[in-house]
């Protein structure tokens, strides 16, 4: 949800000297600073010692619950940051090259424990975090790079494009582009949510056994998409019809229709 302040509102309701926003970003440039001397001197930041540092920090324990570890990663980029800014110079004056300098500084970065921690919630909801789930979000990824990288060939070869005289249809040309990233976008929206669907719904029941409310926007029900697959079989026959509605259906659509 995207919250926009405008000019008279943010007069009307001046932010706090002292929220909690502030009071979390000194305490994160607090755990930051810590973690320092550690970058500077090239010493690995095992997850002990970040666990330490941020439990000094926010005066608790993650299992306290004083701070998360996603938390734990913000002061470890914060750290990254503050070293850059007091060595960056000297790294690119000492390197003589941006190239040479990047791969000092991703010596550096691997210096960090890597983000394997995930919070109680996303634990519980398991959304888009399963090998399975990761091998069916890269394998469609791959479809959808297979198109992108042959968009043009398509153009070319539905007389859009010339390889000698250019855009031939500047207006084809675009609304091809425009439905890729519409199906592109779609596609991944529909995939995600089916991904997070069977979580979510063991969700609402544990809710709804403690006796809470669950409350459930439906943005988009696919009933364009099941209307056209319908359209394609004979009324007589809808009484015994297999329709499969899935993201793939989007590849499918956009290659037969956009060009």
């Amino acid at each position: 949800m995207a919250h926009i302040l405008t000019d008279a509102a943010l007069g009307a309701a001046p932010l706090a000297p002292h929220c909690a926003f502030d009071e979390r970003a000194r305490t994160l440039l607090t755990a930051a600073t810590s973690l320092l001397p550690l970058l500077e001197t090239g010493q690995l930041v095992e997850s002990a010692c970040l666990r330490d540092a941020m439990s000094v920090a926010f005066g608790g324990t993650d299992a306290e619950g004083a701070w998360d570890w996603k938390s734990a990663y913000d002061a470890c980029e914060v750290a990254q940051i503050l070293f850059l800014r007091r060595f960056g110079p000297a790294i690119l004056s000492r390197t003589g090259s941006r190239s040479h300098s990047l791969a000092l500084i991703e010596r550096v970065s691997a210096l960090m424990p890597t983000h394997t921690r995930r919070s109680e919630t996303s634990q519980a909801l398991q959304q888009y975090s399963t090998p399975e789930q990761v091998r069916i979000y890269d394998s469609y990824a791959g479809a959808f790079q297979v198109i992108h990288t042959h968009l043009d060939a398509a153009l070319e070869a539905s007389g859009v494009t010339s390889a000698s005289h250019g855009t031939l249809n500047a207006q084809a040309r675009s609304a091809a582009r425009s439905a890729f990233e519409s199906a592109k976008q779609r596609f991944f929206n529909h995939l995600i949510t089916a991904m997070q669907t069977p979580s979510t719904i063991q969700a609402m029941q544990r809710d709804l056994e403690a006796s809470h409310a669950c409350v459930v926007q439906i943005v988009s029900t696919g009933e364009a998409l099941q209307e056209r697959r319908l359209a394609e079989f004979p009324t007589d026959e809808w009484d015994d019809v297999s329709v499969d509605i899935t993201p793939r259906e989007y590849v499918l659509d956009y290659l037969a229709h956009s060009f």
